[in-house]
């Protein structure tokens, strides 16, 4: 499966410098220890376990099977992560870099190349998925749906069967690996279907057989779901309440999209550019094609990506709605492709775009970066507070001669959840340990190299603790009692 011409790929030296450069500057800083709340639970259910977890409940097999081999090598947590912090990088770089190879056909520049597959693959919603541990995973299921839509891209332009083949298999490896980023191949292919319909008739041809691979991926996946007897599957609410959710993500996503970016931001960027093409599409011979394919387009790229928010067995978080934010640069390939020549006669029009690619870019970068800090910061703050709790459980050891063996854990009049104040970035991505029930108790055992188990809470506590509110750790947040310490959360 030949994806990459090797003389190309020498001649590209400056390409390859500058997409390593983008990566570094967008994604260099998950190489170092950051932590996600689940990556506790991993930490103490050991990689074997967590590996059994993927395949049962996530229906992740291939993650399931790095982890099995992090196990068998006996490879440390802290090195699993920055085994999986390095894999990640290079699995996106060589989604870009081959994204970017494909498009060469069609778009001479190549910075503009770089930049619309950047935009396109490593979208504003991927940053979430770098504060998991098992981020390698995430990359290598987007670098197979980039793979099948650049074999579905030779199949529309030569009509090889292997390539199409090719196309199913990638899509159901990725599948494999993670579910959330199936439909990223259907929006990387949207703007190819256009360029080889010569007629309605053929561009709805091209239009099903794109989506064909989803749809044997997606039924392999529920296949897998079955056999396993993993719940993921039963979370429905019921159609009207998983219609209702899933138009509430696509507004969100372009008014608010997580407070990655300013309100309305994204929502305007999105309006500008479908405009642009709107006007430039009401000027062609092939106006009513081309209005088709634009209005297909926006649909397939707004409903496949919520698709498990529609069927009800997901909820509107980044990781789960990623391919939703490839729009953008979908709608840039579109323009860059389809009306190449209509932009260069207006040079207005290819300076505003591009212009509005570049502050979208710089937003995201600044976006970006404020994650990583904050995250820093979080995981600083949880083990100094961590330290703490041990310090003072050594000291009431050695003044009673008691043993700790539980932790009960509570809450005061106005906890500040789900993280520290003080940060730029305060939603679900920066958590700390001790506002989650899964990582509370682990997170505690694994900054003391301890093997403390949780206990129910008393009422007797809760009441007493509801009566104070603190701002910073003390010790009046915890109260010792035989082989019990209970701790309050601030």
């Amino acid at each position: 499966m030949k994806l990459i011409n090797s003389k190309y790929l020498s001649d590209r030296k400056n390409e390859i410098i500058k997409i390593t450069l983008l990566i570094l500057c967008y994604f260099g800083l998950c190489v170092f220890l950051n932590f996600a709340t689940d990556t506790y639970v991993v930490f103490d259910a050991g990689f074997k376990g967590a590996g059994k977890d993927m395949l049962l409940r996530n229906g992740r097999p291939i993650i399931g099977l790095f982890y099995y081999l992090f196990d068998i090598l006996k490879i440390s947590n802290e090195n699993v992560y920055r085994v999986s912090a390095v894999l990640s990088l290079i699995f996106l770089e060589l989604a870009i870099f081959i994204y970017s190879n494909q498009l060469i056909k069609y778009i001479e520049n190549e910075n503009i190349r770089i930049l619309i597959s950047f935009v396109s693959v490593a979208n504003l919603y991927i940053i979430e998925y770098f504060m998991f541990i098992e981020k390698f995973g995430f990359m290598l299921a987007i670098l197979l749906n980039v793979i099948a839509a650049c074999k579905m891209n030779e199949f529309f332009r030569e009509r090889k069967k292997h390539s199409y083949i090719q196309a199913i298999v990638c899509s159901i490896l990725s599948a494999l690996t993670y579910q959330g980023v199936m439909a990223l191949y259907i929006i990387l292919c949207m703007p190819l279907v256009f360029v080889y319909a010569k007629s309605i008739k053929t561009y709805i041809t091209n239009l099903l057989l794109l989506i064909v691979p989803y749809c044997v991926s997606a039924a392999m996946t529920i296949l897998l779901f079955l056999f396993t007897g993993s719940k993921r599957t039963s979370l429905n609410e019921g159609y009207l309440a998983n219609l209702k959710h899933t138009v509430s993500a696509f507004l969100h996503f372009l008014y608010d999209t997580f407070g990655l970016m300013p309100k309305f931001f994204v929502g305007g960027v999105f309006l500008l550019i479908l405009a642009v093409i709107l006007l430039l599409a009401m000027k062609c011979d092939d106006k009513v094609l081309r209005l088709l394919h634009l209005m297909i387009m926006v649909i397939v790229a707004v409903i496949f990506p919520l698709a498990t928010l529609l069927q009800g067995s997901g909820w509107n978080a980044m990781r789960v709605v990623y391919p939703l934010a490839s729009i953008i640069g979908m709608l840039l390939l579109e323009l860059a492709i389809n009306y190449n020549n209509e932009i260069n006669r207006i040079s207005s029009i290819k300076n505003a775009v591009n212009a509005v690619l570049i502050i979208f870019l710089a937003f995201q970068y600044i976006s970006f970066n404020k994650i990583y800090i904050d995250k820093n910061k979080n995981d600083m703050a949880d083990m100094v507070r961590a330290q703490f709790i041990g310090s003072e459980i050594r000291e009431y050891e050695s003044t009673t001669g008691n043993k700790i063996k539980k932790i009960a854990f509570y809450y005061d009049s106005s906890p500040s959840y789900p993280c520290y104040s003080g940060l730029y970035y305060n939603r679900d991505m920066v958590v700390s340990l001790f506002y989650t029930h899964w990582s509370d108790v682990l997170g505690i055992n694994y900054y003391l190299q301890e093997e403390y188990r949780k206990s129910e809470p008393s009422e007797k506590y809760k009441e007493y603790f509801s009566e104070f509110n603190w701002n910073s750790i003390s010790s009046e947040q915890l109260v010792f009692e035989k082989d019990t310490l209970h701790i309050c959360n601030y």
